[in-house]
């Protein structure tokens, strides 16, 4: 009887350990992902800010009203594209926190 009891304690215990192990797993990439999606969205932003600026310094005064129409526009793309990448973060932050829980979880039954 302690023969199986012991066991059955040791398959648990690599269940356990192998759960842990992919709810770690999991984490780790959910993490890199938003990392990733943080960085994209700083980029567009810095993006955006640069061609902001490069209008208003060197374009502003010159361009006729249908060149300033097209920057318009093309504003509003972009800006609706770091919407959206705002809306990836938020996701990937719900997902991470998510990951991070079932980690947790994981780390009590081990």
């Amino acid at each position: 009887m302690i023969l199986s009891s012991n066991v059955d304690e040791m398959i648990v215990n690599e269940i356990a350990a192998k759960e842990l192990g992919v709810a770690v797993e999991n984490y780790k990439a959910a993490e890199s992902e938003l990392k990733d999606a943080e960085f994209k969205y700083h980029k567009l932003v810095k993006f955006r800010q640069d061609y902001v600026d490069r209008f208003d310094n060197e374009m502003k005064d010159y361009v006729a009203e249908e060149t300033h129409q097209g920057f318009r526009s093309f504003f509003s793309r972009l800006d609706v594209v770091i919407f959206e990448q705002q809306d990836i973060i938020t996701n990937l932050q719900r997902k991470v926190k998510i990951q991070h829980e079932l980690a947790q979880e994981s780390k009590k039954k081990y």
